[in-house]
C-alpha cells in the first residue's frame, strides 16, 4: 500500500482520537438509526474529521455513517471506515472502542488503521509493510513505523465477543476444549478482537453474529499484516470488500 495512503490513515485517525474522548467524557445523548443501532453525537464528529483527511486522497470514501447509500461494489479502490467502532462500549463508558479506516483494493482490504483512543495507541497494518504499534505520541512526532512482536501463546486463546455474544459460540467453544483442556476464553469489544488475534500466537476469533463490512475491514488488514487472515465459516473463503452486500457472514480469524 503506499506510504503517503497509509500515513493520512494514521494521521485521521490521531486526530479523531481526542475527540472521541472529548465527547465521553460527556454526558453522551443516545439516538436509534434506522437499523436500530446506536449512534452519537461523536460517531457524526468523528466520521466528518476523519473525512476531511480521506477526501484529500482523491478515493472514494465509504463511512458507517451514510455507508447504506453506497453499493459496496461501487469502486475497485476505496476508503471503508468505521469512525466510532463499538457504539455500545462507548456509551457505557467503556475503553474498548475503536476507530477503523481500511483500503479496499479490488475487494481486498490491503492496508489498515486501528485507533485505540483510550491507549494512545494506533495499530497499523498492510500487506508490504507489516504490523505497526504506535502511540499517538509517535504519530505526532513522524514516526509511522514500530514493527510490533508477536506474543507467544502456550495455550490456545480464543477471543469472543463482548456485546454481541451468540449461542453458536458455547458449542464452538466446547468443541476447542476436546482438542485443547487448557483453552482460555475472553471477551473484547469493538475491533480490539483483531488485534488481540494478530498479536497473539495460537490465538483465534470466531464470529457468529452478524456484522458488516466496516466492522471487519480494518481488522481484516491487520491480520493480514501480522501473517494471519479471515475466511468464512461456511466455505472458507475470504471477505469480499466488493461483494453484493454489507452484511459479513460467519468467519473466524485465526
Amino acid at each position: 500500500m503506499d506510504s503517503d495512503l497509509l500515513h493520512t490513515a494514521i494521521k485521521a485517525t490521531q486526530a479523531v482520537a481526542p475527540v472521541l474522548r472529548h465527547f465521553q467524557a460527556q454526558p453522551i445523548e443516545v439516538f436509534t438509526k434506522a437499523d436500530h443501532s446506536p449512534v452519537t453525537a461523536a460517531d457524526q464528529a468523528a466520521h466528518d474529521l476523519i473525512y476531511t483527511f480521506l477526501s484529500k486522497t482523491g478515493y472514494p470514501i465509504v463511512s458507517e455513517e451514510g455507508a447504506m447509500e453506497e453499493s459496496p461494489i461501487a469502486y475497485p479502490a476505496f476508503w471503508l471506515v468505521d469512525p466510532l467502532d463499538g457504539t455500545k462500549e462507548f456509551i457505557k463508558k467503556s475503553k474498548e472502542f475503536t476507530v477503523n479506516i481500511a483500503f479496499i483494493k479490488h475487494g481486498v482490504a490491503i492496508g489498515g488503521v486501528i485507533g485505540i483512543p483510550m491507549e494512545g495507541t494506533i495499530w497499523v497494518g498492510s500487506l508490504d509493510k507489516g504490523l505497526h504499534i504506535l502511540t499517538e505520541d509517535d504519530v505526532a512526532h513522524g514516526v509511522f513505523e514500530k514493527k510490533a512482536n508477536i506474543i507467544q501463546h502456550e495455550r490456545r486463546k480464543i477471543v469472543t465477543s463482548l456485546s454481541h455474544p451468540h449461542p453458536k459460540i458455547t458449542e464452538f467453544i466446547a468443541k476447542e476444549r476436546l482438542q485443547f483442556p487448557e483453552l482460555e476464553v475472553v471477551a473484547a469489544g469493538s475491533s480490539l478482537k483483531f488485534c488481540q488475534t494478530a498479536i497473539g500466537s495460537n490465538t483465534i476469533y470466531p464470529r457468529f453474529s452478524p456484522c458488516m463490512l466496516w466492522d471487519v475491514a480494518a481488522g481484516d488488514a491487520i491480520l493480514r499484516a501480522a501473517g494471519k487472515k479471515i475466511t468464512q465459516l461456511s466455505n472458507g473463503d475470504p471477505i469480499n470488500y466488493n461483494a453484493a452486500s454489507w452484511i459479513v457472514p460467519p468467519f473466524i480469524a485465526e
